[in-house]
């Protein structure tokens, strides 16, 4: 259970890593993506003079922004998918966002699914999330008395097993 816990918190800092972080080191290794000026001439004379590096590095720059932009796009998509509850398709995005499925369905299972696991186990009253009745308690230990309408019933345990012939109240 811990070690269930421990590896979706680690998932969620690798996704903030993954959606922060490589932004961040891309515009640090190649800065703006988006030139400041476009024009044809600044185009023609990037492609047509002597390469000292800078042309590699805008091209391998300009592949992670896109990759990192592809990730983003569908771990968004699938989380809102999985939160909604409706299924989101986009056009050329099938892998990427069969990728992040896991990834966001791990994620989300920690901030929704953990936290009332754990109050159950601490004896701790749960609300159902498809009830609207209310919290429920967790159910009786053995020894503690049940309530039934207006009589009060002991609860079956190991020791005193039940007659043939009686009906149990549980």
């Amino acid at each position: 259970m811990i070690g269930r816990i421990l590896r979706s918190l680690a998932g969620l800092v690798g996704v903030v890593a993954a959606l922060v972080g490589i932004p961040v080191a891309l515009w640090m290794l190649g800065g703006n993506p988006l030139p400041s000026t476009i024009s044809f001439d600044a185009f023609r004379t990037a492609l047509f003079t002597p390469d000292d590096g800078q042309l590699l590095i805008r091209l391998v720059t300009w592949v992670g922004w896109l990759a990192w932009l592809v990730f983003a796009v569908s771990v968004v998509a699938e989380l809102v998918a999985q939160i909604s509850g409706r299924s989101i398709r986009l056009p050329g995005l099938r892998v990427p966002q069969l990728a992040a499925a896991p990834l966001v369905a791990l994620l989300l299972a920690v901030f929704i699914a953990a936290p009332i696991v754990v109050g159950a186990a601490a004896g701790v009253a749960v609300a159902d999330p498809g009830d609207s009745s209310g919290p429920t308690s967790p159910p009786p230990s053995a020894g503690q008395q049940q309530t039934t309408g207006d009589r009060s019933v002991a609860a079956p345990t190991k020791n005193s097993p039940q007659k043939a012939g009686e009906k149990g109240q549980a």
